[in-house]
């Protein structure tokens, strides 16, 4: 659900509508935290460029790729990446290419499993993946549950 916001006026008390808008803009600054339905982006010349919170990801030819930059996220936001085809498309992401950061020092390749980013304004940080490769990202999303 996309929510969309238009600023209040109340001609009773002023404060009160401030206040709804000041509330209106945080909500609004939280986008990437909802996750909205995943659409899908083509990795182009080995750039990723985000338009929300969820994306399944095609190679820009073939069934492989490599992703050496990420662009479209604000600093602090996260974002998370799955293969289009499962099991079929591999995408990798480059450790220490241009802007991108992978946990556990090694490219990540995404073909199974899923990808989590997050963006501190200069570094495109990634654990997760799966398919085969991480160097030890994917450990880094191990969930533990206690009966």
């Amino acid at each position: 659900m996309a929510y969309e916001f238009e600023a209040k006026t109340d001609n009773i008390d002023d404060v009160m509508a401030e206040d709804i808008n000041e509330l209106q803009a945080a909500l609004e600054a939280h986008e990437f935290l909802t996750l909205k339905a995943a659409t899908e982006i083509t990795v182009a010349s080995a750039v990723l460029t985000l338009t929300q919170a969820c994306h399944k990801i095609q190679p820009e030819s073939g069934t492989e790729d490599d992703i050496e930059t990420l662009a479209g996220l604000d600093e602090g936001d996260m974002a998370v990446l799955y293969a289009s085809d499962a099991g079929t498309d591999t995408l990798t992401f480059k450790h220490g290419t241009d802007n991108i950061s992978c946990m556990g020092g090694d490219d990540i390749e995404l073909s199974t499993g899923a990808a989590i980013i997050y963006f501190d304004g200069t570094t495109y940080y990634i654990s997760g993946g799966g398919g085969g490769g991480g160097g030890g990202g994917a450990d880094l999303l191990e969930v533990q549950v206690f009966l």
